[in-house]
């Protein structure tokens, strides 16, 4: 059995302890064979809250020795937990006549306990102990439970004094929680009645209830829904009443026992550590706990996560309903980019191989060059995109100068803004005035040549530039470094999904534009731009002979909005539609006169950062050799084969079909037809990995030969 070996040395012979009265029903302690009185065992049945340094306070269910009892009704004792000893009233507790609990009177040492011999050391292994807290916290845990049950679930159901689509929530999960408890409490007091330190296991006991512990996760997230409703009804009269009268009742709180369950996952895993901690890894008991221990542990880390996500819905909820005459659902998140429809049947299917893929506007799983644990195309698609609520405040907009300003609140979430106007004085109720993706924003402190302020800061959206003054530059600085770090992630995705893509390989048209706003681009691979600026939007015609914008005859991927792929002056990059389409939504639609072939300095620089982006390589034309146009002047050309791996001086050797001559030094040049690319080729290098990079653009492209004569000196004349 259980030993719980407690003993009592009294230290005052001469000042017998009077007889108790009230629920311990005169019960005086005895005394074992040695002359020592052994302590009795006692259960509190009630809360006590002290008001003097030497009183102990009581929890229902603590369980305690008394050592002294005085005739005014009161007793001292020490409270188990925790081996704190005080005074308190002995009405306030009930004889423990659990079978467990029997003491064992043996002779003990002479210890004294902080300075008190009338507490001898507790003599049992720190095994044991924890072993017998986890069963008196579970007792005490399962009388809470069945308090709630009874003094509210079922009174609350039989008086109706809540709606029944109110009553679900609150009381969500009780009835199967307490089956569980009792389930657990019968299984753990057989165990402890027969318990012996070498042998006896409670960890199956964890792991069979294991299977049901899901039960507070379902909980934990119906408790964070059934707290709002609290609140909600406890202004109702009615139900106000009647609280308050079972509550005084029961000396508990109706909010402290639904706590119950979210804390006792916690308790279990607290407890758990200590019993692996105190368990020898040879004893039969030591695997079975650790498992216990880690399903405690992914419980307890679940039912966080998921109070965490109902606590960030229900802020999202009550914000949607802050814009009454707005239809504003952020409850739900939109996914951030969305596969076009031969993705999608390929998703499905499962066709995507992995390794290398040619350049025909295919994707893979995964970058075949990369080792980096960087998130798959697929999960692009699949993951769950959960919105998370981040920050909300007053600031000002003002203009560019930072001056006139006028109230805007701002509610910033992971990846959405809501620009919105306060409708009244209390700032409870909003008009939205526009409501912003993350992933199309940009933010920065000042513009080149415009008015700095050291509260303000300026945010770029598809549709506007806002310039926004904070109350303080505290205040700034956090909205500032909120703001910024939300945008930034949501860019690093949009860019991982292009390192998924393949490299582009199309005869691109362009159309110009103007940009109806200003975009400053935060990655290298965006196109930054100011209103008014000319942009040439890339694309090419499809099968049906249509211009299409973009990059890929068929697109991998189709991000929501839409992003085109621009050209400025010498830089290109992405940027969201809305900034060039404006408000009105409509697709471009070019005529024939509208379009122009795309500079083949873009198109090569373009699929040379995808290449470094990607980490692809070009595939071959062909399997052994390459075609190509090689001028010699005067519009003189011809059509050389190519092979791989070959050199300058094997191109002029094909050219000529002979050796070129010793006193002649020839360069090859690599030219667009439209000049805007001249680059002439090292000696050593082959020029056919020239060719692949130009794909399908090698019509618009070609070879130039020049020559140079050597004279004695050694030096050449072109």
């Amino acid at each position: 059995h259980l030993s719980l070996l407690v003993a009592l040395t009294d230290r005052n012979d001469s000042a017998p302890a009077s007889t108790m009265n009230g629920s311990l029903n005169g019960h005086t302690n005895g005394t074992n064979g040695n002359g020592q009185r052994a302590l009795k065992r006692y259960i509190a049945i009630y809360d006590f809250s002290p008001l003097r340094a030497d009183e102990l306070a009581l929890s229902r269910g603590d369980i305690l020795l008394v050592a002294d009892e005085f005739d005014d009704g009161w007793v001292r004792g020490l409270r188990l937990t925790d081996l704190e000893i005080g005074f308190f009233p002995s009405s306030f507790l009930a004889e423990d006549t659990s079978p467990i609990y029997k003491l064992q009177e043996i002779q003990l040492p002479n210890k004294h306990y902080i300075n008190d011999p009338k507490f001898a050391e507790y003599d049992s292994s720190k095994r044991s102990k924890i072993a017998l807290e986890v069963y008196t916290s579970e007792e005490a845990y399962l009388a809470k439970l069945r308090m709630l049950d009874e003094k509210f679930v079922m009174s609350l159901a039989h008086d109706s004094v809540i709606s029944p689509e109110d009553y679900g929530p609150v009381f969500s999960n009780i009835q199967p929680l307490l089956s569980l408890s009792e389930s657990f409490i019968t299984q753990l007091k057989s165990r402890m009645e027969g318990w012996d330190e070498r042998f006896t296991r409670i960890g199956d006991i964890f792991m069979r209830m294991g299977h049901h512990m899901k039960l507070f996760v379902s909980y934990a997230v119906q408790h964070t829904l059934g707290s709002q409703i609290l609140t909600k009804i406890s202004t109702q009269e009615k139900f106000k009443a009647w609280l308050e009268r079972t509550e005084m009742e029961c000396q508990r709180t109706l909010n402290s026992l639904l706590l119950e369950p979210i804390q006792r996952v916690p308790r279990y895993e607290m407890l758990l550590k200590d019993l692996v901690k105190h368990t020898s890894e040879h004893h039969p008991d030591y695997l079975t706990l650790k498992q216990a221990l880690d399903l405690a542990q992914r419980i307890a880390t679940d039912c966080n996560e998921n109070i965490r996500r109902a606590e960030n819905e229900l802020k999202l909820f009550t914000i949607s309903k802050r814009f009454p005459h707005d239809e504003v659902d952020i409850v739900t998140a939109k996914k951030l980019f969305h596969p076009s429809d031969s993705t999608r049947r390929k998703l499905n299917a499962g066709n995507f191989k992995r390794g290398r893929t040619r350049s025909s506007g295919n994707i893979e799983l995964r970058s075949p060059s990369r080792n980096d644990g960087s998130m798959s195309f697929r999960s692009f698609f699949e993951s769950e995109h959960q919105r998370i609520f981040l920050k909300e405040g007053m600031v000002n907009k003002t203009r560019p100068d930072f001056t006139d300003p006028s109230e805007r609140y701002l509610f910033l979430c992971s990846d959405v803004l809501l620009i919105a106007q306060p409708t009244s004085r209390s700032r409870k109720t909003f008009k939205l005035r526009e409501r912003v993706m993350l992933v199309h924003a940009w933010i920065t402190d000042t513009l080149m040549a415009e008015t700095t302020s050291d509260r303000g800061f300026i945010l770029g959206t598809p549709r506007k530039a806002y310039h926004f003054m904070a109350a303080s530059v505290e205040e700034k600085q956090m909205w500032f470094t909120e703001l910024h770090s939300a945008i930034f992630v949501h860019k690093r995705l949009f860019n991982k999904l292009l390192s998924h893509l393949s490299i582009p390989d199309e005869s691109f048209l362009c159309m110009k534009v103007k940009s109806k706003v200003t975009y400053l681009g935060m990655l290298k691979d965006e196109l930054s731009f100011r209103a008014g600026d000319e942009i040439s939007i890339v694309g090419f015609k499809d099968s049906s002979g249509k211009w299409k914008s973009g990059l890929y005859a068929q697109e991998p991927f189709d991000p929501s909005p839409e992003w085109y792929f621009g050209i400025r002056k010498d830089s290109f990059g992405w940027f969201p539609m809305n900034c060039t389409l404006g408000l009105d939504g409509r697709p471009l639609e070019p005529t024939p006169e509208e379009l122009h072939p795309a500079p083949m300095c873009i198109v090569l620089g373009l699929k040379q950062r995808m290449i470094e982006l990607t980490g692809r390589v070009i595939p071959p034309l062909t399997e052994n050799e390459r075609m190509a146009k090689v001028y010699l002047g005067e519009g003189n050309f011809k059509t050389l084969r190519i092979p791989l791996l070959c050199r300058v001086e094997d191109v002029v050797r094909m050219y000529f079909r002979v050796k070129p001559d010793s006193n002649l030094a020839w360069s090859l040049i690599e030219q667009s037809m439209d000049e805007t690319v001249r680059r002439v080729l090292d000696p050593a290098e082959d020029p056919s990995s020239a060719v692949d990079l130009w794909g399908k653009s090698r019509d618009q492209m070609k070879f130039v030969m020049k020559q140079a004569i050597i004279n004695s000196m050694g030096e050449s004349e072109t």
